[in-house]
């Protein structure tokens, strides 16, 4: 009996050792599980990664529709000022054209006056008393 109770005693050990080899050992479910949580960390890790990098463009972005906003603004009150400074040059030309068209007609009617005159006189001259 007492090799019955040792054999029993070695039989409780081994499989006590089993127990818990079995308890600490992965199963055939728990290693794909395992993997795949690794797996799916490292694509948590990719995907904040691409959240950060597509952040940092939409950021540059803005940044560019900025500056570009501001020289719109810019081109535009430059254009403004030209087309202002066009428009004003434009008159001061009209009336420069308009003085000089006078100035001629009355040079015109002067001129034609003294040759009035002068023919007036010299017709007069030609003629005997």
């Amino acid at each position: 009996m007492e090799e019955s109770v040792k054999a029993m005693a070695e039989s409780v050990k081994d499989l006590e050792g089993k127990l818990v080899g079995l308890r600490t050992k992965r199963t055939a479910r728990e290693l794909p599980e395992k993997e795949r949580s690794v797996l799916e960390e490292e694509d948590v890790k990719k995907l904040h990664a691409m959240i950060r990098q597509l952040n940092g463009h939409v950021v540059m972005v803005e940044n560019h529709e900025k500056v570009l906003e501001k020289k719109e603004k810019e081109l535009e009150a430059k254009v403004g000022k030209n087309t202002r400074r066009v428009c004003e040059e434009n008159e001061q030309l009209k009336m420069t054209m308009e003085l000089q068209a006078r100035s001629r007609g009355i040079r015109g009617r002067r001129n034609l006056g003294i040759l009035m005159l002068q023919l007036g006189t010299s017709s007069r001259s030609s003629r005997p008393f």
